[in-house]
Parts: structure tokens; sequence; C-alpha cells
């Protein structure tokens, strides 16, 4: 089922779950802006540069490099919002994290890595958006409370 369907029909659900508990939606732009820049950081970009880069990357390199999602929320908390410290413990987290997917993919996709520079940069760029949506949503929550 394409990305945009699948989209729709949670969307749809989402909508029907609100109205169903008396709920309105927000009115003001401020709200909106936020979640069209959440929406594209989280969906939009991610999903059109991985669609595009599936054409020609194998699944299992995919699978790894889409995988780096943490690696990438960890470095923005940490070179952004500085309210984390840098612990070995985290780092080790991390990285078992990223060696836990090759090792269930399995290394020898990583032999494909380099071969669509452009696609494979694609992915990461997904994943860095990933984490950019990830560090947005959380600030947004503590604006909203604040």
């Amino acid at each position: 089922m394409p990305i945009a369907a699948r989209t729709l029909i949670a969307g749809s659900l989402l909508l029907v779950l609100v109205k169903a508990r008396g709920l309105s939606l927000l009115r003001d732009r401020t709200s909106w802006g936020r979640f069209l820049f959440q929406a594209c950081m989280n969906s939009v970009f991610p999903f059109t540069l991985i669609a595009w880069a599936e054409q020609t990357t194998d699944a299992g390199l995919a699978t790894i490099l889409n995988s780096t999602s943490p690696i990438f929320t960890f470095l923005l908390t940490v070179l952004i919002t500085r309210h984390e410290a840098v612990t070995c413990r985290k780092i080790f987290g991390v990285f078992a994290g990223l060696l836990g997917v090759c090792l269930i993919v399995g290394f020898e996709v990583l032999s494909g890595l380099g071969e669509e520079t452009w696609a494979q940069l694609a992915i990461v760029a997904a994943t860095i958006s990933y984490a950019g949506a990830t560090l947005s949503g959380c600030w947004s929550s503590v604006w909203a409370s604040a």
C-alpha cells in the first residue's frame, strides 16, 4: 500500500478518535505550524528519501543505515540541546544497538556500502530527519507545558 494511503488512513482514524472523545482540533497557527514541521521531519522527508533510495539500495543495507537514527538522535541531543551528559554507557548503548541490527541483518550486506553513495546518503539523511523530529517533538512538549 502506498505511503500516502497509509498516512491518510492513520490520520482519518486519529480524527475519528479525537471526535469520539469529544475533543476538538487546535485552531491556532502556531500549533499547526509545529504539526506541519513535525510531519515533514518525521514522515514526508524521510519516507520520500527512503522510497527513492530503496530503488537502488539493498534492503538489508537500507535497514542497517536506517538503524542509525538513535546515533543521530544522541549526537543532535549532545550538539544542540546539550542537556544530556555524554557517558560511556550511552555511547555503548547506541553502538550495541547498531551492532545488534548488523548481527540480525548480516554483516555481508555492508559489502554494498559506498556503491550507490547518493542513495545511501539519502537514507542517512532520512535518519537525521527522524532524529530532528524526535528532538523537535520533545521541545514542542516542553514549550506547550511552559
